[in-house]
């Protein structure tokens, strides 16, 4: 006698009801992150007109590693997430940029609603060989700055009297 398999169907039903009932999805790599060096070739934004939430990503060229895709050789184009804010420090001069970047893997959402596990760059270390200093970077919450003290003011009507040249002593 054969051991029942479940229903495609079934399956794929119960994950429907996971994702609609507000599970997360299980996340199945090391969040810890890295550092990734890319050459940069093109920058990319879409606004959800639902959320109004901003996506963007970059897409850039790399060798590929000798031994990763059985016998391939050259150069792989691949596209990554990234914080939209970073997009802004990446000036093209007619050839594609060098960056660094520190990543994190974690899920994220894309355009069409699909949940993955993506790895997302967060941080721009460098731009073309040169740091990025911290203070060029959007800050992610606006702070308050601290307003010195004014000295005391007099009332308006006083200044005048004072400064007219009828003004007795």
């Amino acid at each position: 006698m054969k051991a029942k398999q479940p229903n495609l169907q079934q399956r794929d039903n119960s994950r429907r009801k996971r994702r609609i009932e507000g599970e997360t999805p299980m996340n199945m790599f090391a969040t810890q992150g890295g550092v990734v060096e890319l050459w940069v070739t093109k920058t990319d934004t879409y606004t959800s007109t639902k959320t109004g939430e901003i996506y963007a990503s970059v897409q850039s060229i790399a060798p590929i590693p000798e031994g990763a895709r059985g016998n391939a050789k050259g150069f792989e184009i691949s596209e990554y997430n990234i914080e939209p804010t970073l997009l802004d420090a990446i000036v093209f001069e007619g050839q594609p940029v060098l960056c660094k970047f520190a990543s994190v893997v974690r899920p994220t959402q894309d355009r069409f609603g699909r949940i993955t596990n993506t790895q997302v760059l967060v941080d721009l270390l460098a731009v073309g060989g040169k740091p990025v200093a911290p203070t060029a970077q959007a800050p992610a919450r606006p702070q308050a700055q601290a307003q010195a003290p004014r000295p005391a003011q007099q009332p308006q009507g006083q200044d005048k009297q004072d400064k007219s040249p009828d003004a007795k002593a």
